[in-house]
C-alpha cells in the first residue's frame, strides 16, 4: 500500500522524544510523591509514638488531631501517587507501539490534508505556479474554521516549512494592534535589524533571505488590529518589497517569499482595503489575495473524501459512510472544520490536541 508521505523523517522520532519526556516527567512526579508520602509517613509514626506515652489530655488531644490530619494528607498523596502510576504504565504500553503509532498517525494527517478548501487552495497553486512572490488573506468565521490548518496546508504544498526562513507577528497584541511603531520595532527584531531600522532595510532583509532560501511572513490576528495599520503594512513594507523584487529580478528566482494574513473573524474583508479577489494574467503581486472565506464542510465532500481515504482510515468509517458523516455532522456542528477533524481523529484513536502542534508547525 502506498501513501503520500507529509511529514518528514523526523515525525518518528518527535513522537518517541516526545513520549520519552512525558515518561521522565511522570516517573519524577511519582519519586518527588512518594518522598513525601515517607516524610509524612514517618511524622505520623513519630506523633502516634508520642501519643501513647502523653498523660496530659490537652497536648493528648492535639497530637490526635495532628495524626487525624497526617493521615487524610498520606491518603490524598496515595491517591494521587496510584493515579500518576496508571498513566505511567498507560504511556509505557502507549509508547511500545510509537513506531506503528506514528505511522498510523502520519498517514491519518496525509489523509485529512486531502479533505476540503479546494476553494483556497486551487488560486493559490495557480498564483504560485506563475509568480515566486505572494501576499494572501486567509479567513473564516472563527478560529474553529481552521485558519491555522490552512495555512500550514498551503505553506508545506511549496516549502519544508522547517527549513524556511519564518517572520511571525501576532497583531492581537496590545502593542502591535495599537502602536504603529512598536509592531515596525518587533518586526524588524524578527528579521534580526534593530529596532530603529527604517522600513526599507527591513524589506531589504527579509528580501537578502529571499535569495537564498524561501521565506513565510505571517501576521496573525489581523482581525485585531486596525483597518490603517494594515494599510501601512501594503504601502510601507509589502510594496517596498515588491518594488525591490523588481529592482534586483528576484521573482524568477528557485525560492517563494509568501506573505499570510490571517483573520480569525471574517472582518478584514469588509475594511477599505485593496484586495484581489480573483487570479488573472493582469494580478500583480503587489495587491494582496484575498483567499475565499473557509465555509464548514458538506455532507458530499465528507462522504467523497471518507470514500477516497477508505485505505487510510480504520475500515469501520466506512461501512456506512453516511452514517458516519451524519454522526460527524451533528458532533462537529455542522461540518465546522476544526471540530470535524477533532472527531475524524477520535474515531481513528488519534487525539486531535495531542498531534495538533506536531501537524500544525506555523
Amino acid at each position: 500500500m502506498n501513501f503520500k508521505i507529509y511529514l518528514k523523517e523526523g515525525f518518528t522520532e518527535h513522537i518517541v522524544m516526545s513520549s520519552n519526556r512525558r515518561l521522565e516527567r511522570l516517573q519524577k512526579n511519582i519519586d518527588s510523591k512518594e518522598k513525601d508520602w515517607n516524610l509524612l509517613l514517618t511524622k505520623c509514626q513519630e506523633l502516634s509514638s508520642a501519643c501513647l506515652i502523653e498523660v496530659d489530655p490537652a497536648t493528648k488531644f492535639k497530637l490526635e488531631v495532628q495524626i487525624k490530619e497526617t493521615e487524610e494528607e498520606l491518603e490524598k498523596l496515595e491517591l494521587q501517587i496510584d493515579q500518576l502510576e496508571r498513566q505511567l504504565n498507560d504511556l509505557e504500553r502507549a509508547s511500545s507501539g510509537n513506531l506503528e503509532q506514528s505511522n498510523n498517525f502520519e498517514q491519518l494527517h496525509g489523509a485529512l490534508l486531502k479533505l476540503g478548501y479546494e476553494e483556497q487552495h486551487r488560486p493559490f497553486r495557480k498564483i504560485l505556479k506563475d509568480h515566486a512572490l505572494g501576499s494572501f488573506l486567509i479567513q473564516g468565521s472563527s478560529s474553529e474554521y481552521g485558519q491555522r490548518w490552512l495555512l500550514n496546508r498551503l505553506a508545506i504544498s511549496i516549502t519544508d516549512i522547517i527549513d524556511a526562513k519564518k517572520v511571525k507577528i501576532d497583531l492581537a497584541q496590545v502593542s502591535s494592534r495599537t502602536d504603529v511603531p512598536a509592531l515596525w520595532r518587533k518586526l524588524a527584531g524578527q528579521v534580526k535589524l534593530s529596532g530603529d531600522s527604517s522600513y526599507d532595510d527591513v524589506a531589504a532583509r527579509v528580501c537578502e533571505w529571499w535569495k537564498t532560501q524561501n521565506v513565510l511572513i505571517i501576521f496573525n490576528n489581523v482581525h485585531a488590529t486596525v483597518e490603517e495599520n494594515l494599510q501601512d503594512l501594503f504601502h510601507d513594507f509589502w510594496l517596498v518589497i515588491f518594488n525591490k523584487a523588481q529592482e534586483l529580478n528576484l521573482q524568477q528566482g528557485n525560492f517563494k517569499l509568501l506573505m499570510f494574513l490571517v483573520d480569525y473573524k471574517g472582518e478584514v474583508r469588509t475594511w477599505n482595503l485593496n484586495f484581489a479577489r480573483q487570479y488573472n494574467a493582469s494580478w500583480q503581486s503587489s495587491i494582496p489575495m484575498e483567499l475565499p472565506k473557509i465555509l464548514p464542510f458538506s455532507t458530499d465532500k465528507l462522504m467523497t473524501w471518507i470514500e477516497q481515504q477508505s485505505e487510510v482510515l480504520p475500515a469501520h468509517l466506512s461501512d456506512d459512510v453516511e452514517e458516519t458523516v451524519q454522526s460527524l455532522l451533528a458532533l462537529a456542528r455542522s461540518g465546522i472544520p476544526e471540530p470535524t477533524f477533532r472527531e475524524i481523529c477520535n474515531l481513528c484513536g488519534c487525539s486531535w490536541d495531542d498531534q495538533e502542534e506536531i501537524w500544525q508547525q506555523l
